[in-house]
């Protein structure tokens, strides 16, 4: 058995073995065995002790490491929230729309939170809730789960009504059927309050949580939401008096200075390329979804192409300037595609409005469509909701340019049926449908007669019902290429 004892360049070593013939070690070594044992047990008590202030030492550096590591979240925590804050201080200094206000906050929490998902919430005079704003979410989640009020009694009778759901969150009964509504599993939400009590909501939250991308929520990410949540506040209460918040603004540009002057060393590069990542990334999704639907966008970002699509009872509406070539060969190049960008960017709208697809302007053509998404028979009232606005903005647009002026005169024509839709072309590509009903659809706005909507029967099957609408029937018109067709004018009983 060997015994071995090292503190610093001192070594000690005893072997039992050269004595293994020995019959009685007593008439050998005598006291000095006594001496050895002893020795030993000092031997067993150094090792003890230096054992454990090795463990101390390493638990002491475990300890500081973790301290470092939560001081460098805290930090990032604090960078993002800094410029977070800051930019909300510029939203509201440049906005002059509470609608755009909201947007650009929402788009803020998604971007530099990585939240999947966001909205706010506005009580009624009934004390229900109602989603005003959101970002993140379908057209169909958002019809599905966020038209309907919000039961928020139980959450605000709290002393303390912040929400912070993570993994390790212990949820109640209505805690689940907020996070089911919003489908979000993991959420952060503050309360927007007034002297009256909660008037509204922020909420944002994530799908999943996964390190490094998607990081549970922390208590810190709740005192950033109650600072902007504060922002809302002030913009709703004080939108249209700016020269009020100046001392607050000041106030704020100094503590934004403060933290900046902090972190700014050790967080300048990684800010840098992420600021510029965001901002890239922000373009690219904006310009993806100015081209394209959001359901074909997604599916391009996730697999690289976008696969046709066969879709039924889609609504296609057309609208056409009567005589353009004429005034394209007449009139100054300017003020020619001036009028246009003026009705097309109107007509945007409108489509926008009534949440309906655009899908290409041909020369002084636009085109449109509804129902790409299966409602079909809201879509085609809907369509037909839109094609009279247009029409009555063109008029309207006749009226103030004089008699003389006969530029705004517009045909428009409506078809329902069958079609195939998809992207087209390697660069430079577009979103376009095609089908005989597209075919018929131009027909219909061809057949059709200045100042007037021309619709198709099939189009006139779907909406004969719908009460907003009144209809003169112009018979079977022999169309080219198509035979008789059944048509319609259809006018706003509104």
């Amino acid at each position: 058995m060997t015994f071995r004892y090292l503190t610093g360049q001192v070594f000690f070593a005893f072997s039992a073995k050269k004595y293994k013939n020995v019959k009685n070690r007593e008439d050998i070594l005598g006291p000095q065995e006594e001496n050895l044992k002893a020795d030993i047990l000092k031997i067993e008590r150094a090792l003890n002790y230096y054992k454990g202030l090795s463990d101390e030492v390493a638990g002491h550096n475990i300890m500081v490491d973790t301290q470092v590591i939560l001081l460098k979240r805290d930090l990032e925590q604090k960078k993002i929230g800094y410029d977070i804050l800051k930019r909300l201080h510029d939203i509201i200094g440049a906005q002059f729309n509470l609608d755009d206000f909201h947007n650009s906050t929402l788009q803020l929490i998604l971007t530099r939170l990585k939240m999947d998902r966001a909205v706010v919430l506005w009580r009624d005079k009934a004390n229900s809730f109602f989603v005003s704003y959101h970002l993140g979410y379908t057209k169909d989640e958002s019809r599905r789960n966020l038209k309907q009020p919000f039961d928020f009694s139980l959450i605000n009778a709290l002393d303390d009504p912040h929400l912070l759901f993570n993994k390790a969150t212990k949820k109640e009964e209505h805690h689940k059927e907020l996070c089911e509504r919003l489908l979000l599993p993991y959420l952060v939400g503050t309360p927007i309050k007034t002297r009256a009590g909660i008037e509204g909501w922020l909420i944002a939250g994530r799908e999943k949580e996964a390190r490094p991308f998607y990081p549970p929520l922390l208590p810190g990410d709740l005192e950033l939401f109650d600072v902007m949540g504060g922002f809302i506040k002030a913009a709703v209460s004080n939108f249209h008096l700016y020269a009020n918040l100046e001392k607050a603004n000041q106030k704020l540009d100094n503590y934004n200075k403060e933290l900046e002057a902090k972190v700014f060393e050790r967080t300048r590069d990684i800010e840098n390329s992420r600021h510029e990542l965001e901002k890239e990334k922000v373009k690219s999704d904006r310009l993806l979804l100015n081209i394209l639907p959001l359901q074909i966008a997604n599916e391009l970002k996730e697999n690289g192409q976008s696969n046709a699509q066969s879709l039924t009872n889609v609504t296609i509406v057309f609208t056409d300037f009567v005589n353009f070539t004429q005034y394209a060969q007449n009139m100054e190049a300017q003020e020619l595609v001036s009028r246009l960008q003026e009705c097309f960017t109107k007509f945007d709208r409108i489509i926008e409005k009534y949440d309906l697809e655009k899908i290409k302007t041909i020369g002084d053509a636009y085109m449109a469509a509804g129902g790409m998404e299966g409602n079909t028979k809201e879509a085609c009232i809907n369509i037909v909701k839109a094609a009279i606005e247009m029409q009555a903005y063109v008029k309207s647009k006749g009226g103030e340019s004089g008699a003389e002026d006969t530029f705004y005169r517009m045909r428009v024509g409506i078809n329902t049926g069958d079609v195939v839709a998809g992207i087209v072309g390697l660069t430079k590509f577009q979103y376009d449908i095609w089908g005989d009903t597209v075919n018929t659809a131009s027909r219909m706005e061809s057949y059709s007669q200045m100042e007037k909507v021309n619709i198709s029967t099939s189009t006139y099957d779907l909406i004969k019902d719908c009460d907003d609408f009144e209809f003169t029937y112009r018979g079977k018109i022999q169309v080219k290429g198509k035979g008789e067709i059944g048509m319609y004018f259809v006018y706003s009983r509104i």
